[in-house]
């Protein structure tokens, strides 16, 4: 079977993956929390 590619500008592209980073972390933070790990409250300013 033949696949067609895609064509998504390079934005579009950087975009997307950047809400995969946050969706796979989103996962690990709700089965960290999941396990029993406590949430710890930090501001932005102490990243």
């Amino acid at each position: 079977m033949f696949r067609s590619p895609y064509c998504v500008p390079a934005k579009t592209y950087e975009e997307l993956m950047d809400l995969v980073e946050e969706l796979k972390l989103n996962r690990l933070a709700d089965a960290r929390l999941a396990d029993g790990h406590e949430p710890v409250q930090v501001s932005l300013d102490a990243l």
